[in-house]
């Protein structure tokens, strides 16, 4: 529903989900949210995610770096700059390239935020 842009359907029905049984549903609500604008509301329902348990080391990276974009859009920068320090390591360790570049991304975001454009580029 959200990629077809039926984001309020998307939300009303994620919204009755218990995100003890589906962590997953933290995760879905909150690309609703970013679908809307809406990222400082997504901000509590990432950080819950990456807090659930049974998530893979996959799962919660992928989590970590929604909240990482969270951080960026709304300028929390020490929060952004932290958790994108701890999500570099990580995804070096586990070998996740991909997920590697998508923080390298969202640092240069942040260090452009920030006027630092040597560290951007």
């Amino acid at each position: 529903l959200v990629k077809i842009g039926a984001t309020n359907e998307a939300i009303q029905i994620l919204e009755r989900i218990d995100p003890v049984k589906t962590p997953e549903m933290l995760l879905y609500l909150s690309h609703a949210y970013f679908a809307q604008w809406r990222y400082g509301d997504s901000v509590p329902l990432l950080q819950a995610y990456v807090e659930s348990h049974g998530l893979n080391d996959y799962q919660r990276i992928l989590g970590m770096l929604n909240l990482a974009a969270a951080y960026v859009h709304e300028r929390r920068g020490e929060a952004a700059a932290n958790l994108l320090k701890q999500l570099l390591a990580e995804t070096k360790q586990l070998n996740l390239f991909t997920q590697q570049g998508n923080a390298h991304e969202l640092l240069a975001q942040l260090t452009i935020q920030k006027h630092q454009w040597r560290e951007a580029e």
